[in-house]
């Protein structure tokens, strides 16, 4: 009887898995983005090509030799600059509804931390 057990032990993924969990990730968000602001092809080619940059940038950031807090400061500039590399392929209209999309996500950010706060202290 075969055993399906991998003869590698668990360990960090591979660049190749990496990747693709990037691409995989920023095409979700990107389909949201093309539906919720009715980008037309060119924004969505530009915005993406942003997006892909400013990603591959916050991960060289995250395995630099440095301090959490150091790290933490880099990747919330980059985080911004995204957020106004993006604004500035839309109209009014869009840069709303972009607003809306980011209010969202930072909600949701601030609420996941907070639970995971809240479950730290019952430990």
């Amino acid at each position: 009887m075969q055993n399906n057990i991998p003869s590698q032990p668990a360990s960090k993924p591979s660049a190749e898995e990496i990747e693709k969990e990037r691409t995989e990730r920023i095409e979700k968000y990107m389909e949201r983005l093309k539906s919720e602001l009715s980008l037309d092809e060119l924004q969505y080619i530009a915005i993406k090509n942003e997006i892909v940059a400013n990603s591959k940038r916050i991960d060289i950031i995250m395995k630099k030799e440095m301090p959490d807090d150091a790290k933490a400061q880099e990747i919330d500039y980059q985080v911004k600059k995204i957020e106004a590399d993006v604004s500035g392929y839309l109209n009014d209209d869009q840069k709303e509804k972009y607003k809306l999309i980011l209010a969202e996500k930072n909600s949701k950010k601030k609420s996941k931390a907070d639970k995971d706060k809240n479950k730290d202290k019952k430990d």
